[in-house]
């Protein structure tokens, strides 16, 4: 299938775009990323990154034996917009020592170079949360003492490491606790905050904080606070899933109420969330367990019906090397070289949209973008869901008919499965206050239907 048969396609109602597009199941590269701690003996825990693959294998990628500053402890991981370089934040202990190690780092495994994204022993001590901002910058949540004063603040983190404030108990007018890990909304794009401080009885709120400023209150957790390594958002719903000990705990915008279930087919402690929408016709959530074996600690990652509560399939850890350890069991987890699309904000109005689908090199890609959101989306014949309204823009960008504000850019990716694009809206009266849902279909001619590739949408907040 050739890249007009698809704009020709797009022209047509969601059933016939179904039609066109019969992408199997695939995976990025399969690999899932992993920071935390590890137990160097039976007393002592150190840190570090891994890489677990899909055949059981297990690589240290950072430790505390590598990098530069011997942090006291490594987490929150994620792609960098480059899709090769992996983000993380560094949680220092008090001691003096270690003060230096405030801060966000990035590493790129290729050549094994480090580089400070931000570093601060004022506003990170420590960092408790990690995610992009969808401008090419970061939000972090930390703890920071500021003025003699210690502060649980959320930043924002510009591309040139700049720290703006975007959340403090003094804008909410009372104390919260914002040692939880942050995220965007899939639907709006906008910030999500667990906080960690009841505003009533048992009561936990998480915090919507728009690009403008606004803040409101997404949800307030009858459950508990949300965990300190991890959640995320179900694309079939939007609601705010993780799972600790055993069980998935779900949280719906608006609703007070936070419902659990079970996770059958395990004696395991259970920990970490995030989502895999690749490998399976239906959307797994990743999770990662252990359990004690007389003197042994037996870890495994568990890929996990998310409406069934049943364990799909379990992937036991092979070491790779000497000081590839067992990661500490409450991990926080991110799928590797997964950030297809990455928008990195160059002026007012304007972003360099990366495109990366590894493993497809040479490939041709259609680029598409939505003002209708991304639920229910269309279901694809083998099941899949692309998860994209089709509407006026979507027909528009998948023809390439306004390249001068949606430019797809070659619409074939290099030899690094790589490709960049421009959307120009700077002509426009911004902000908009409408997201802008992107997706990708990368196009290969040896799988069934031609469609190598279908990622999650990308929110962008003009």
């Amino acid at each position: 299938m050739r890249i007009p048969a698809l704009r020709a396609a797009a022209l047509a109602c969601a059933t016939v775009l179904s039609s066109a597009l019969i992408a199997p199941a695939q995976p990025h590269t399969g690999g899932v990323l992993m920071g935390g701690g590890y137990p160097s003996n039976s007393t002592s825990y150190l840190n570090g990154i891994f890489r677990a693959m899909p055949n059981g294998q297990l690589t240290t990628l950072v430790d505390t034996f590598v990098f530069p500053t011997r942090p006291y402890y490594m987490d929150f991981v994620t792609m960098d917009n480059d899709n090769k370089s992996i983000v993380f934040g560094c949680r220092a202990s008090g001691s003096s020592v270690y003060s230096h190690t405030y801060g966000i780092f990035r590493y790129n495994p290729s050549v094994n170079q480090f580089t400070t994204v931000s570093r601060s022993t004022i506003a990170f001590r420590p960092i408790y949360g990690l995610t992009a901002d969808g401008n090419g910058g970061w939000y972090a949540s930390a703890y920071s003492r500021i003025n003699a004063q210690n502060q649980y603040l959320v930043y924002n983190i510009d591309q040139n490491g700049a720290l703006t404030t975007v959340l403090s108990t003094m804008m909410i007018g009372h104390p919260q606790t914002f040692n939880r890990p942050v995220g965007r909304d899939v639907d709006t794009g906008h910030l999500l905050v667990p906080s960690a401080q009841t505003v009533g009885f048992f009561a936990y709120p998480v915090y919507e904080v728009a690009p403008s400023g606004a803040i409101t209150t997404w949800n307030t957790s009858s459950s508990g606070p949300l965990p300190n390594y991890g959640w995320t958002q179900e694309l079939a719903t939007g609601d705010m899933i993780y799972v600790e000990s055993r069980r998935i705990y779900r949280a719906k915008k608006g609703r007070t109420a936070t419902s659990n279930t079970v996770i059958a087919g395990t004696s395991q402690n259970v920990f970490g969330t995030v989502f895999d929408n690749q490998s399976s016709a239906s959307p797994l959530l990743l999770t990662y367990g252990y359990q004690q074996a007389n003197t042994l600690t037996i870890c495994n990652l568990h890929r996990v019906d998310p409406v069934l509560s049943t364990i799909v399939s379990t992937q036991q850890f092979i070491n790779s090397n000497s000081r590839a350890l067992i990661p500490y069991p409450q991990a926080s987890l991110a799928n590797d070289r997964a950030r297809y699309i990455a928008p990195v904000q160059t002026a007012p109005g304007k972003w360099n949209v990366r495109l990366s689908a590894p493993g497809f090199a040479n490939k041709q890609y259609l680029f598409v973008g939505t003002l209708s959101g991304i639920r229910p989306g269309f279901t694809l014949p083998n099941g899949l869901r692309a998860w994209l309204n089709p509407d006026q823009l979507f027909s528009i960008t998948a023809q390439n008919l306004i390249p001068a504000v949606w430019n797809p850019g070659p619409l074939i990716l290099d030899g690094n499965g790589e490709a960049q694009a421009q959307i120009d809206l700077s002509f426009l009266n911004l902000p908009l206050n409408i997201p802008i849902h992107m997706l990708m279909a990368v196009i290969d001619p040896a799988a069934p239907g031609a469609v190598g590739l279908l990622t999650e949408p990308v929110v962008l907040n003009p």
